[in-house]
């Protein structure tokens, strides 16, 4: 909630999945976000295996692998400029980005409307 919280602050849309539907399958989040031209936000590495193995098509994902909650949100609001068409890892000590195959070219986030 923090991250969430960060972004929209910086004037970001943020989307929140459905808790009462935990469990989705990954490929329905995906398709979800890719639908809302969303980047995903996860701290599920299913979603890797989806995009690299499985060639899926995502407007950009960041992975969490940080202990420190506001290292992961510092991290968000430092590489969105980079995320859009790549998947970013955020450790406790770095952070990676690679490019996704076939990557689609749509906006990191959108704006909040006034």
């Amino acid at each position: 909630m923090r991250i969430v919280r960060a972004l929209r602050s910086a004037g970001h849309e943020v989307l929140q999945p459905d808790f009462s539907a935990r469990g989705a399958a990954d490929d329905s989040v995906l398709e979800a976000a890719l639908k809302s031209r969303a980047v995903l936000l996860t701290e599920d590495r299913d979603f890797g295996a989806l995009l690299f193995r499985d060639s899926r098509d995502a407007v950009g994902v960041v992975y969490f692998r940080c202990d420190d909650p506001a290292r992961c949100t510092q991290a968000v609001l430092d590489t969105l400029h980079r995320v859009t068409g790549h998947f970013v890892v955020v450790t406790d000590r770095a952070i990676r980005v690679r490019p996704l195959k076939g990557s689609l070219p749509h906006e990191t986030l959108r704006p909040q409307s006034p």
